[in-house]
């Protein structure tokens, strides 16, 4: 699953992601950077800058810890939820299956006992 994370985020245009999610449009503010027509998180303009080759978004206005992040911290923030569940939504967005965790051998109910003492 570590690798979905990264290969995801790789291959995420995180410019068109974030225009698909919010629905705003974006406007170029220099060389590597975009300005999203309003902040989706406190509703500023002209605050929230997108920077395709970081892979990475900023608002001036929202507070320190919210402010700014990769694309698993975009949809974390915008629909409340953790880190795993970001990665399943973007593994949809991909149309990409992700690879399941190797399952954990069963303790025996001895076993389990045997672990609780």
């Amino acid at each position: 699953m570590g690798n979905d994370f990264s290969a995801l985020k790789d291959r995420t245009d995180l410019a068109e992601f974030i225009r698909q999610r919010t629905g705003m449009a974006t406007t170029n503010a220099g060389a590597d950077t975009l300005n999203l027509d309003s902040c989706p998180f406190c509703g500023g303009h002209e605050c929230f800058r997108i920077t395709p080759s970081k892979l990475r978004y900023q608002c001036f206005q929202c507070p320190p810890g919210a402010a700014g992040g990769d694309i698993y911290d975009f949809i974390q923030r915008l629909d409340q939820c953790d880190n795993g569940q970001a990665l399943q939504i973007l593994a949809e967005y991909h149309g990409h299956e992700l690879a399941k965790a190797p399952e954990q051998p069963k303790r025996s109910p001895e076993e389990e006992q045997a672990h609780q003492a």
